[in-house]
């Protein structure tokens, strides 16, 4: 039975392959090694034909043919691999021409080539041309249509070498999957890279020989080519895992494509065809490793996929491997990451387990894929398995700023965006202001934080339940653009019945004015005010420019009680050409008119000489430019003019009657005053009333005696004065 379900028909096109993949290496300056492998069917009869093969390679530059050359088959390369247990590797279809158990062969040819130029767009094609045969597709497969004249396999590797050489990824696993049906599976071809590139994995429809789709048999696609349970098929295109329940027996066609990216650019890619047989009659089931165990360092996300923040110290789990049917289990790894530490413990048993341990603290950020090949020993079919652990080492997050639009206004909020790369979405994020958060985020696809933000200090907490790191970034918002600055005003002083004013307040033609109470209340309008009785009035003010308020300021004016003036001098009667002096009370300054009538003294001190009736006008300022005034008149003048003399003085010092001088009612015009002693010498001579004689002459006391005077001149008022008399000097 299953050499029926497993024979391939030969037609025009031979159809003696399950698989092949087209592979190249980096040798030295311009050469490369070009590989294809083939996996021929045994019960075949056209496999016979594979050891002398010899497969067409074309090398394209973009859609420009560039040359054609052929591969040879590698010594000892052809090689079983059938999926038998060791017990019957001999009695294989490869062995025993006829037998039920399925027999593949490995074929491996190769030639070392030079690339003629650089270039991002190499292609190298393999169009099922070998030589002596051509690799044709079984005509029993079940997802694609097969023409009459048979379908050929297509591979195609593509090389960009124009930033440096590149390798393909080297496949770990074979590609001839036998596989259960309404069993769960597992798959994973094992892409290694040599260069540490980044891979990407894809399923990808086959291609005819001419590079074009094949067509599938509905409901097949390129992307999900089998036969399965519902919700059963999935793959992982960061480590080209496949898991799937086959809900029938099948033959199918499936092509798995690698990308390999270098930098963010791509490099190369590779295709491997494989043809999954789905069996109904294996009571095998495969072994299986169902999660990972005493994880420490990093979070499981799946049962195959672990985190780890970059700069972590180690990453330690352990993966149990089980068997439903209880055979005994190898499990062989490949791909662990330089400096990791792996064992399998309890090897070739029905319970081994993977114990791994990598100190990553100087790996780098990137995608570490394990792949775990688990062969069973059950007879006479073994069963495989190859999972895909993936190691994230994860950038941790990174935020950079940028203002989206500046608001132009002081203290004003400005649209901000916050960028994050590295991480993971969905992300966990909180803004805090002031040790308080402010806002919480949950984003499970944008990398961008848009808020409105005023100016003040802020720190963004960002982490993920899928990593143990978190990330703390403290920036700062600054004013930013052209602000209104607060109004340039100064306190108002007035008096009282001024006239209402802001001529304090100055008003760019641009700007408005906003008012407010001093409570805060925004004003319709410009206050009003009253400057009929002393008071203080305070409001606040801002400044516009465009949409931006400028700050508060306090703008008050006060409305200052005039000053209380009082004149000290006291009207009366005096006589024509007294000496006034005028003095007021209640201001800080004073100014007397008529300003032509007064003089002032060596000491500042305002008088007049009243030659006539006048009144005299004070005008008294505080210190704040109010004013009162106040007047005194002069209304009784008299025509003054007499004079008396003592007759008698001692001029001793005592400060009395120290000095001989006349006694004058009125103001003279002219006057003169001599004193004789008893021999008719002059020993005295004055023209001012007022000088006295204080009983010296040339410098010496005069005797105690009787003096003689003689005054002649004239009062103001014309009236000539003439009088004679004598003084008794007494010490």
């Amino acid at each position: 039975m299953l050499l029926a379900l497993l024979a391939l028909h030969f037609n025009a096109v031979a159809s003696h392959t399950f698989g092949g993949e087209l592979l190249y290496t980096y040798l030295s300056g311009n050469t490369y090694k070009v590989s294809l492998t083939i996996y021929g069917d045994c019960a075949a009869v056209s496999t016979n034909q594979l050891p002398g093969a010899r497969p067409e390679i074309q090398l394209y530059n973009g859609t420009v043919l560039v040359n054609t050359f052929t591969l040879s088959l590698e010594a000892g390369s052809a090689v079983e691999v059938s999926p038998v247990c060791d017990d019957e590797i001999n009695n294989t279809s490869c062995k025993l021409p006829g037998s039920p158990l399925p027999g593949v062969k490995q074929f491996v040819y190769s030639e070392e080539i030079t690339i003629p130029i650089i270039s991002a767009n190499w292609r190298f094609v393999f169009q099922g041309a070998f030589g002596n045969s051509l690799a044709g597709r079984a005509n029993s497969i079940t997802n694609v249509v097969i023409p009459p004249g048979g379908s050929l396999m297509y591979l195609e590797a593509l090389l960009n070498n124009s930033s440096g050489p590149n390798s393909s990824p080297q496949f770990t696993s074979l590609p001839t999957p036998f596989l259960c049906a309404n069993k769960e599976q597992q798959y994973n071809q094992g892409a290694a890279d040599s260069n540490g590139d980044s891979l990407v994995f894809s399923l990808t429809p086959a291609l005819e020989e001419n590079g074009s789709s094949v067509t599938y048999i509905s409901p097949a696609t390129g992307t999900n080519p089998l036969s399965t349970v519902a919700g059963s098929f999935s793959f992982n295109p960061e480590n080209g895992q496949m898991s799937f329940i086959a809900d029938r027996v099948q033959k199918s066609v499936v092509v798995n494509k690698v990308d390999e990216y270098k930098n963010g650019v791509l490099v190369g890619s590779s295709m491997r065809e494989m043809t999954f047989i789905v069996l109904d009659n294996c009571a095998n089931s495969s072994p299986d490793i169902k999660a990972v165990d005493s994880l420490l360092g990093g979070v499981a996300i799946t049962n195959s996929t672990v985190n780890v923040c970059e700069g972590a110290d180690s990453i330690y789990f352990v993966m149990p491997a089980t068997d439903a049917d209880g055979n005994n289990i190898e499990i062989n790894v490949t791909n662990v990451p330089p400096g990791a530490f792996l064992e399998v413990v309890n090897n070739n048993t029905p319970n081994p387990m993977i114990r791994f341990a990598w100190k990553i603290s100087e790996a780098t950020a990137g995608i570490y894929n394990l792949f775990m090949n688990m062969k069973d020993d059950a007879c006479p079919i073994s069963s495989n398995q190859t999972n895909a652990f993936t190691i994230r080492i994860v950038k941790q997050y990174a935020v950079s700023q940028e203002v989206e639009k500046y608001t132009n206004c002081i203290s004003q909020a400005q649209l901000f965006k916050l960028l994050i790369s590295g991480g993971i979405t969905p992300y966990f994020a909180q803004l805090y202001k002031n040790g308080g958060v402010m806002r919480t985020y949950t984003d499970s696809s944008s990398r961008v934080i848009t808020e409105k933000l005023v100016p003040g200090s802020y720190s963004l907490h960002i982490s993920s339940s899928a990593l143990l790191c978190e990330t703390i970034y403290d920036f700062n918002v600054a004013d930013t653009g052209i602000y209104p600055v607060p109004v340039n005003v100064t306190d108002q002083d007035l008096c009282l019945n001024d006239p209402v004013t802001y001529a304090n307040f100055p008003q760019a033609a641009t700007d408005s004015i906003a008012w407010y109470s001093m409570e805060g209340l925004r004003l319709d309008d410009r206050p009003t005010y009253s400057t009929n009785s002393p008071g203080i009035y305070s409001w606040q003010v801002s400044q516009f420019y465009k949409n931006c308020e400028s700050e508060r300021d306090t703008f008050t004016v006060t409305v200052h009680d005039l000053p209380g003036i009082s004149i000290a001098t006291k009207p009366g009667k005096i006589c024509l050409g007294d000496v006034v002096y005028l003095s007021a009370d209640g201001a800080s300054t004073y100014r007397w008119l008529p300003a032509d009538k007064i003089e002032t003294d060596v000491n500042n001190s305002p008088y007049t000489k009243v030659m006539a009736p006048a009144t005299f006008t004070v005008i008294g300022a505080n210190e704040y430019g109010c004013t009162d005034t106040a007047a005194i008149a002069f209304n009784e003048v008299e025509n003054c003019c007499s004079m008396f003399y003592p007759t008698a003085f001692t001029p001793n010092g005592d400060g009395h009657n120290d000095g001989f001088r006349a006694l004058l009612y009125g103001n003279e015009a002219d006057y003169t005053i001599s004193i004789f002693n008893r021999w008719g010498q002059c020993v005295f001579t004055s023209h001012n009333p007022k000088q006295a004689w204080d009983g010296n002459f040339g410098g010496k006391l005069c005797e105690v005696g009787i003096y003689f005077y003689r005054v002649s001149g004239k009062c103001l008022t014309g009236q000539p004065i003439s009088q004679k008399g004598d003084v008794m000097l007494l010490r």
